[in-house]
């Protein structure tokens, strides 16, 4: 760790950001790349290059948003650093973007340290998500002072301060109260779950408004705390649902990360990886806004589409842009067969029955399936002229047939949709056949089918909301946490399953409002 890094975080420790209560009793979950990148950004106004550096978050439970894994590192310290240097530099040169709301006095008129600290009574509660302590205060305004003392000038000495405030664990981290051991669940505090709430919905820092409404004791009141739930929802930084929550769980992200094999597919390149993206975005999108029934999001018979997937799904040129259309008698029902996600569930050569099977059993119905026993590596024998065929004999193998059996008959249904999610009839001269079961014994043929026969079960509805409140809670569910996934998902259908109340409902649960007692 620098000497200068140092200074900034032992300085805001020292202040009582974190030392009372005790650090055993705090619950601290670092901001993941996103929600730094965002509340950066949104403080400052700079979004710096340097930001693009910073190392993917590990997942758990298919979300970047795990509290035990966003762990910090040397490496990571010293890239906050020099992004923290850049962010500073930037906002309060004379072409920063919000230069004039974060210096909104005159130091030349009223003084540089009156100034300083009319910029850090604004700044801080933003930064750092709660009100400013007055030893708090005076620590940064000591920071100025020694700035002054150094000859940097105004700007120099402020910056000092403004770096410290965003190097303090108090910016890089959500800080909660932990529940007492056997004190069972406590209701977070305003402050707390503002901060949760806007990194739920936003993925980003509070509004001054939240922070009003959590300092007016509005968000301790059920009423008040839908209500600012509702607001945030219609708000366009509620996008980030769309980009970071079903970005994950829907694989939106992986869009990005495609690679295929143009030989085999020359129709695929970066602007149909965007244009597959953009479908996916605006679907889910449209969910939110209208407050779409859920389980449409496995039927709908519309969609978003620009001309290069026009063409890939055999439609009509919809002019520029992506524009919302009716799929008629298209092979296309919601999300299931967009090409993005059949793309982000295949090889770079090839399908694969088997990825996709196993994503609809763990991520639309919560299914757990079992990995491949400890030293078993039985690769795909490339025979036969469809995969059905070559699934089919890696059944055959008692090593693999425990997996496969339960995954397999579901994958197989969508190999009427080639690696890069175009519809087809036949593999290798030889027609497909999509017929398949689910583990159940239910049978259909092909992926429109078993869209309907998913969208009908209610394991479907609870999965999506299990999906929700683990991306919210930055953890995984206990036993104590199955009655409210209950709860939800009943109140949900009396709601009429709308996608935007169940982000209501999640962000209004009791899980999502308490404290959790330590080691929880």
């Amino acid at each position: 760790m620098t000497r200068a890094l140092g200074l900034g975080l032992g300085l805001v420790l020292g202040l009582g950001g974190c030392a009372e209560p005790e650090l055993g009793s705090i619950r601290a979950q670092r901001l993941n790349r996103v929600h730094y990148a965002n509340s950066l950004r949104d403080l400052t106004g700079v979004a710096p290059a340097l930001l693009e550096q910073l190392p993917a978050d590990e997942r758990g439970l298919g979300f970047d948003t795990m509290a035990e894994l966003l762990t910090v590192s040397p490496l990571l310290l010293e890239l906050l650093e020099r992004i923290t240097d850049e962010a500073v530099a930037e906002a309060l040169g004379p072409a920063g973007p919000l230069r004039a709301q974060l210096v909104p006095c005159d130091a030349e008129a009223i003084g540089g340290r009156a100034c300083a600290r009319e910029v850090l009574a604004g700044f801080v509660p933003r930064a750092w998500r709660r009100p400013i302590t007055g030893a708090e205060e005076a620590a940064l305004l000591e920071l100025y002072d020694a700035g002054e003392e150094l000859g940097l000038g105004f700007d120099g000495a402020l910056g000092l301060a403004l770096r410290s405030v965003l190097l303090s664990p108090n910016f890089l981290f959500r800080i909660e109260r932990r529940a007492g051991a056997g004190e069972g669940p406590a209701r977070l505090d305003g402050v707390e779950l503002a901060s949760r709430l806007a990194y739920f919905l936003w993925s980003t820092t509070p509004d001054e408004r939240l922070l009003d409404a959590a300092l007016a004791g509005e968000l301790d009141d059920a009423a008040g705390l839908e209500a600012e739930v509702r607001r945030m929802l219609a708000d366009p930084r509620a996008a980030a649902l769309t980009d970071d929550f079903a970005g994950q769980w829907l694989l939106h992200r992986a869009v990005d990360d495609l690679f295929k094999d143009v030989t085999r597919f020359p129709a695929f390149d970066a602007a149909l990886q965007r244009s597959m993206k953009g479908e996916q975005a605006r679907f889910f999108a449209s969910f939110v806004a209208e407050d779409r029934d859920l389980r449409e999001l496995l039927l709908a018979t519309d969609s978003f589409v620009d001309a290069r997937l026009a063409e890939l799904y055999g439609l009509p040129d919809p002019g520029a842009g992506f524009v919302r259309v009716d799929l008629g008698d298209a092979p296309r029902r919601g999300i299931l067969t967009q090409a993005g996600l059949l793309s982000a569930l295949a090889h770079p050569f090839r399908t694969a029955p088997a990825l996709r099977g196993r994503w609809v059993l763990e991520n639309l119905l919560c299914e757990p399936v079992a990995p491949p026993p400890p030293g078993v590596d039985t690769p795909l024998l490339d025979v036969g002229a469809t995969q059905r065929e070559r699934f089919e004999l890696h059944r055959a193998d008692p090593a693999c047939r425990g997996c496969h059996a339960a995954i397999d008959p579901i994958g197989l249904a969508f190999e009427s949709y080639d690696a890069i999610g175009r519809h087809r009839a036949e593999e290798g001269g030889v027609a497909i056949d999509p017929s398949g079961e689910l583990p159940s014994g239910v049978a259909f043929s092909g992926a429109p089918e078993l869209a309907a026969l998913i969208a009908d079960d209610p394991a479907f509805v609870r999965c999506a909301t299990t999906k929700a409140l683990t991306y919210a809670l930055g953890r995984g569910l206990g036993e104590d946490d199955e009655a409210h996934v209950d709860a939800i998902t009943e109140e949900l259908a009396a709601r009429g399953y709308g996608l935007r109340e169940l982000f209501v409902l999640v962000a209004t649960s009791g899980p999502f409002v308490s404290r959790h007692a330590e080691g929880t």
